[in-house]
């Protein structure tokens, strides 16, 4: 699935990579904690989950969003699985709002504008913020695998969608809703829409939490190698 934010949030986020960090950790909170406190068995279960941190849209403008991998349910601390078919994407947008606006009202206390931006926030997207669910993915653990690849490699513009340069301006294409759209920017635009979207040294575009993070990997596959227990859970549908 896809988190999304106001855009009048993306000039906090650009070039900040403490607060683009922020996002991450806060999309991961919320979702962890609809896992353990909305499933059917009231049970304390924790989610995998694998995030990559988008900075931009197809037109090389800021577009400050998350894409998400999720466990379909998640596993207890005694090693049982929890398994959660449908989450109210509702639930998510609402939730996602509440917490990244307080997260950054936090972070920024000072911010007199920021303040102004979040209460038109809560005001006018009562529905919280927009997300984007994908379909479950089923089966080969490959297709999963490729679906994240793509937007882990996936830089701000491929050379193929770049049509002409006449040493003043770059023609690149793009798509959107299934039309194709031509672009013609000055070249140093052109080059700053591009290098701004660089992430900064050693900040992880990608990262893993809930099952999936780094600590907990030895004792989850302990955990599924006992017998009865689903090896591969399926990923997340939401409706």
């Amino acid at each position: 699935m896809i988190l999304t934010v106001s855009d009048r949030l993306w000039v906090y986020f650009e070039g900040n990579s403490k607060l683009q960090k922020l996002m991450l950790d806060i999309a991961a909170k919320v979702m962890k904690d609809i896992v353990k406190n909305f499933n059917k068995t009231n049970q304390k279960a924790d989610p995998g989950i694998i995030m990559v941190l988008h900075p931009f849209g197809r037109d090389l403008k800021t577009n400050m969003h998350v894409h998400m991998l999720m466990t379909e349910g998640g596993l207890t601390s005694g090693g049982q699985w929890v398994a959660m078919p449908y989450i109210d994407y509702r639930i998510i947008r609402k939730k996602w709002q509440y917490e990244i606006l307080t997260a950054l009202k936090k972070a920024l206390s000072q911010d007199k504008t920021l303040k102004q931006i979040i209460d038109w926030c809560f005001k006018e997207k009562t529905n919280g913020f927009n997300i984007q669910a994908k379909r479950r993915i089923e089966g080969k653990t490959k297709k999963a695998a490729r679906y994240m690849a793509r937007y882990v490699r996936h830089p701000a513009i491929a050379d193929s969608r770049i049509i002409g340069y006449d040493t003043n301006n770059v023609t690149f294409v793009y798509e959107r809703e299934g039309i194709t759209r031509k672009i013609v920017m000055d070249k140093f635009a052109f080059i700053h829409n591009v290098i701004k979207h660089i992430p900064d040294a050693h900040f992880k575009m990608v990262r893993y939490y809930g099952i999936h993070g780094r600590r907990a990997r030895k004792n989850v596959r302990e955990i599924m190698a006992k017998p009865g227990l689903k090896e591969n859970p399926a990923f997340v549908v939401l409706r």
